[in-house]
Formats: structure tokens, sequence, C-alpha cells
């Protein structure tokens, strides 16, 4: 199915917020606001009340809400229109959505900002249902992560993470729209490469003392970190100063050694993740993975000989795997006990080589409808697992998600942090974002140069934009810019 792009008449709301909306009924979008098959949606609102009419293919209807004494904010009537709309499209077009009315990347942070309004924690996944359609399912995942997170969940902007990139893989797999460079393609450059990525540390790490920033958790990824050689893995181990936690994606089963298990124990690593993203040696192989599950079940084995706490993500929704195949990848993984399993939901992105081979709108209408089945949820809080967090991302089959699990108290502080932005994370390498969490909520961002090479050669440009956003404009006297 082929929908206009919405025409809007009314400032509450921006385009892009009910296109997203039109996307979870017609995931392509035509660019045609003047055709009479465009939607339109027409506003009034005096701050306490607002009136809606929306009109599409013949179709019309009018809401309307009353906010009571206290005048409605912007974030409120913006919400508000885009589950009137979602109510409307439900009707036209006889579908409903798991995530109801939500387009964003992270719906926590709707829950947590009603705990904020001193909302009871067990009576918000009801409310978010009522207010935004979710699903039963998905409510109750809500409510789940909000107690998961307890003890783990800490808002002190005084902390910060530290991420580290390596953009580097054996091969690129056909669902990643990284920046990612293949080994083969890159190797001369690494020596430098690692070089600077060491003085960044250093220098990030300083910058943050000076700030009077407390280092929280690491996390190493990429890329595939364990890509490298063992004298280069412990080079960068040995950077990073003790902390409670230290990550390291060890991704990919075929750059697992023991020498490499052997440098991430000394390094003082804690956690590491081990992906299969499927079992199935065919769809391994079409994605270009490079590597079998017999591989990934050799390196689990190996690993576990090590106290490290495990995780393995899996990705539902490959080409050619459904409902069917993601429970038999969660039973195998569940029958491994790692400590951590990430369910991840395909994202088709440009930049991807599925991107060229997969049509977006007939995916969704396929293998999306079967994966909606089929609740991961289910399957691991029956085996001892909950869930801890979750994000989503655009063009995400089926509209679902991405949510961790987790054997209680192996909950993983840096992708809390991360996906509730509640501490800055100060990122090192080529392609890594750092974000400065201020006072107030305030969230800012920079982006280091994508290309290795490019890195290289803009080093020094890297070390002042990282100062240049920890650098808290609204605290100027508190604070000296730091250059070295």
């Amino acid at each position: 199915m082929t929908a206009k792009l919405p025409y809007l008449n009314t400032a509450y709301i921006r385009r892009t917020e009910l296109e997203d909306v039109m996307r979870l009924f017609y995931p392509v979008l035509s660019a045609s606001p003047d055709n009479a098959d465009a939607l339109t949606l027409s506003c009034d609102a005096d701050g306490i009340a607002v009136n809606c009419a929306i009109t599409f293919r013949g179709a019309s209807d009018n809401y309307s809400a009353d906010f009571g004494e206290e005048p409605a904010r912007g974030k409120q009537l913006q919400r508000l229109l885009k589950t009137f709309l979602y109510d409307f499209l439900c009707a036209v077009t006889g579908l409903k959505r798991p995530w109801g009315s939500l387009t964003g990347i992270r719906p926590t942070a709707l829950a947590y900002e009603m705990l904020a309004r001193g909302e009871d924690i067990d009576a918000v996944p009801a409310k978010m249902q009522s207010a935004y359609r979710l699903s039963p399912e998905k409510a109750e995942l809500i409510g789940r992560i909000l107690h998961a997170q307890k003890g783990y969940y800490n808002s002190d902007i005084g902390n910060f993470d530290l991420y580290v990139n390596i953009p580097v893989c054996p091969s690129r797999c056909a669902y990643c729209s990284f920046i990612s460079h293949e080994l083969k393609k890159c190797a001369k450059l690494l020596p430098e490469y690692i070089g600077l990525l060491l003085k960044e540390i250093d220098f990030t790490l300083n910058l943050q003392a000076r700030l009077g920033h407390r280092l929280r958790a690491v996390y190493i990824g990429g890329g595939t970190p364990s890509t490298l050689e063992v004298g280069d893995i412990a080079r960068i181990l040995a950077a990073i100063p003790p902390c409670g936690e230290l990550t390291f994606e060890a991704g990919r089963a075929d750059t697992v050694t023991r020498e490499k298990l052997d440098a991430l124990a000394a390094g003082n690593v804690t956690r590491i993740s081990i992906n299969p993203q499927t079992f199935n040696d065919a769809t391994l192989a079409a994605i270009g993975r490079r590597t079998t599950s017999e591989e990934v079940f050799a390196a689990y084995a190996l690993a576990r000989g090590y106290s490290f706490d495990i995780n393995m993500d899996l990705i539902a929704g490959l080409p050619a795997e459904g409902a069917d195949a993601l429970r038999v990848n969660i039973d195998t993984c569940v029958s491994l006990a790692p400590d951590n399993i990430t369910v991840h939901t395909l994202a088709i992105k440009a930049g991807s080589r599925l991107k060229l081979t997969h049509d977006l709108n007939s995916v969704n209408a396929g293998e999306a409808e079967a994966l909606n089945s089929f609740s991961p949820m289910a399957a691991l809080t029956a085996a001892g697992y909950i869930p801890y967090y979750l994000y989503r991302q655009k063009y995400m089959l089926g509209g679902l998600e991405n949510a961790g699990y987790t054997i209680p108290g192996k909950q993983c502080l840096f992708n809390i942090d991360t996906m509730e932005e509640t501490s800055s994370v100060a990122a090192c390498g080529a392609g890594a974002i750092s974000k400065a969490v201020f006072s107030g909520g305030r969230i800012e961002r920079s982006a280091n140069v994508k290309n290795i090479d490019e890195y290289i050669e803009r080093f020094s440009e890297m070390l002042e934009r990282k100062t240049a956003l920890f650098y808290d404009r609204d605290k100027q006297a508190d604070q000296t810019p730091i250059y070295r």
C-alpha cells in the first residue's frame, strides 16, 4: 500500500511526526501533498481544550480533548494529535500496531516522565496503554523494564560513561548500516589509528576528571573489537582505569581465541558479547556473516571458562526467517544460558545491502505480521530472564523493538544509561558520538568523523570538538576549556 505524504495545516505538530504515524500503516509514502489522496489534519487549541478534524481518502472524523485547568504543553498536544491520527488510521485500515501511536526511539522516557510527575510505578503501564494505544504486552514490557532498572537507573549528571569505537570487522553483514571497515581494506591504517585512539582516550579521561565527572561504565564496541590483534586489545584495555563495568564486544565467533580471552581477563573486562544473530547456517551465509553456528557454540564454550558475564544478540526477521525461526533461535540461546539475551528486530536502513534487495513495504506486510504472533518476552521470562531496556528505530520490521533481557542482577549499566540518557557518554574513535547530559535535562551531541583515514587526518579537531561539547556554557565561571 502507498499513501500520499500527509498535508498539514496546523502549527501544533511537525509534519515529520505525522509522517511517522502514517508509516505505521503505509510504510512507503510518496510526496504529493496536492493530491486528493493527501491527508488533511486541522487543529484548534486554546491551551485547555483541543479540537481536531482529520480527512483522508473520503473518510473523516473529529476528535476533542479537555485538559481541565492545567494548560497543555507543546509536547502534550503533539502526542495527543498523533494519537488522534493513529485512531483515525486504525479505523480506515482495520489495523492496529503493538506500540500504538508511539514512534519515538525511547518509549520508557514517557514512563519516566510520568514517574517524575508522581505517578505510581505500577500504574504507569495501564496509563500508557490508554494514552498511546499500546498493546497489553507492550504496556507490560514497559512495566517490567521500570522494575528491572530499579537500583541501576541513575540520573546523577556527575557520572559519565566511556565508549571506545573500533570500526573494523572481518566482513560486512548485509543488514549493517554502521560505518565499519573490512579488516583487509584498512589493516595498514590500524597501527596509526590505535595510537591516536589511545591518545584520545587519555585526553578524554583527563578532560572528564578536570570537570569533576566520575567514570561509571566502559563499553568497547564497533564494528567488532575482537578483530584486532591480541597486543592491540591489551594496549587499549591498559589505557582504561578500573571501573565497575567494562564491556567488550567479541561479537563475531570467528574472532574469538583463547589468547584474546586471556587478554580480556587480564584487562579487567567484566562483560563480553558473543553474537550469533541466528543459529541458521544458511541465513548466516546469506547475510555475509562468514561464521557458523558450530563456531558460535565453540566460542561460547571457550568464553564460559572465564568469569565474564556473556550477552548474545539475536535478530528477528532476517531474510527467510519468521516467527518459527525466532522461536528456535531463542530456545537455542536459552539452552546455552548466557547472562543476557538481546533480541533486535531487523531494521532495513540506508547504507545496508538489504536496502538494495528488500522492499520495505512487502517485508512489513509479510514477515512482520508473522513476527507479531510470537512473543520473545513470554518465551524469555518463562526461562527466568527479565527485560531491562529497550529502544526502537525507524523502518523496523512491524514497528517492533529491540529489547535486552537479563538474568536478574546481571543488568548492563551502560545499556541502561545510554537508552535512558541519564549519563553523559564520552566517546572515542572514528564514528563515535559523544553525548553530554546537563542539568535541566539538556542534551547535546558531537560526532567524530566516520572514516579511519579522516579521523587520522583531523585528529586535533576531534579533541577540540569533545572539549567544546563537555564545556557547559551554563556554568562558564566554573570551568576552564582544556586543549592539550
